[in-house]
This record gives C-alpha cells, structure tokens and sequence, in this order.
C-alpha cells in the first residue's frame, strides 16, 4: 500500500501546468499570490454565476435588446434635428406665409434626406 501511495502522490506532482501558468508564473515569473488571487476569484465567479444562472441570462438578453436598440434611438434624434434645422433655415429664406407647417417639415425631411430644398 505505501508504494500505491506513493505512486499516487507522485503522479499528482507530475501531471503538467497549464500553458498560460507555465508561461506566466514559471517562466516569466510573476508573483505567486496572482496566481491565487486569480484562481479565488475564478471559483467565486463560478458560484456566482451558478446561483444566479436565470438572473445573468435575462440581463444578458436585456443588454442585447439595449444594445441593438440604442444606434437605432441614436440614428433618429440626429434626424430630428436635422429637420428641426432645417424648418428654421427654410423658414428664414423665404416668407413665413408661404407654406404650411407641415409643408416645411416635408421640405425639411426632403433637405435632410439628401434633396434640395425647393
């Protein structure tokens, strides 16, 4: 039994470092307590995210939903102020009595989205 004891103990040193410990801590030489500190911080994570699973899943898609949302918000203010814009412009180089409000909002989004103004 001491030998199978042994044999086992020895097989446990021997067996082979991950490559990013062996590169970082072994041959460059960073300091052990990162090492641990990584590996702590690793295992609460993971019990972390295994407790809050549903939670972590449900913000994940949030976030995604945000994300794919917000150019498409962005995109619109910067067209309204466009058209904001140039209702003030078209207003001021021609008689105030000329078109309706809506008449100068469509000239406006004409202007915005690359025509010309009349």
């Amino acid at each position: 039994m001491k030998k199978s004891q042994a044999q086992s103990k020895n097989s446990i040193d021997d067996s082979e470092l991950p490559w990013w410990v062996e590169l970082l801590f072994v041959q460059i030489g960073l300091p052990d307590n990162w090492l641990r500190t990584y590996l702590k911080k690793r295992k609460a994570f993971r019990i972390f995210f295994k407790n809050n699973n549903v939670l972590i899943k449900y913000l994940f898609i949030i976030l995604i939903g945000i994300l794919y949302i917000d150019p498409i918000v962005k995109e619109s203010r910067i067209f309204n102020y466009c058209i904001k814009g140039s209702q003030n412009i078209i207003k001021a180089y021609t008689n105030e009595n000329t078109y309706s409000e809506k008449e100068y909002k469509v000239l406006a989004t004409r202007y915005c989205n690359g025509g010309n103004i009349k």
